[in-house]
């Protein structure tokens, strides 16, 4: 939101709340515009100057940036992740995931695992600064 426009209507508030509070819910648009007390049209338009999105398109945004942070306990399914972030169909969870982050859920977890099993970025720069040959620089590891 740009500092010189005016705080949004609270009937927008209300709902932005809403949906973010019911993701795993199904929510259709007319369904944000009535609760907002307004056409669709001009609900979506009001949306869209104060958010910058489209209200569906906000929706997509919060569930996929929820899922990323679900993904990040290891106790949940990729399936549980995608029934709470509102979608009952895996292939179009995944297909939307990968749409966002360019790769697949599996494959964004797997990556974190990863990066928690990597030595800490410090280790091995004991001798930082001092020349080395070319012959002693591994760059694949």
């Amino acid at each position: 939101m740009d500092s010189d426009r005016p705080p949004a209507p609270e009937p927008l508030e209300s709902t932005k709340r809403y949906i973010d509070l019911h993701l795993a819910e199904k929510i259709s648009l007319s369904e944000m515009a009535r609760m907002s007390h307004l056409s669709v049209s001009h609900f979506s338009t009001l949306f869209r100057r104060y958010y910058n999105a489209s209200p569906i398109d906000y929706q997509v945004h919060r569930r996929m940036e929820t899922a990323r942070y679900l993904l990040e306990i290891p106790g949940l399914s990729v399936t549980e992740i995608a029934e709470r972030t509102g979608y009952a169909d895996l292939y179009r969870f995944s297909r939307m995931f990968k749409k966002r982050f360019k790769m697949s859920p599996s494959v964004y977890r797997k990556g974190l695992l990863l990066e928690k099993k990597r030595p800490p970025r410090t280790a091995g720069l004991e001798n930082a600064g001092q020349r080395c040959t070319p012959a002693e620089v591994d760059i694949y590891h």
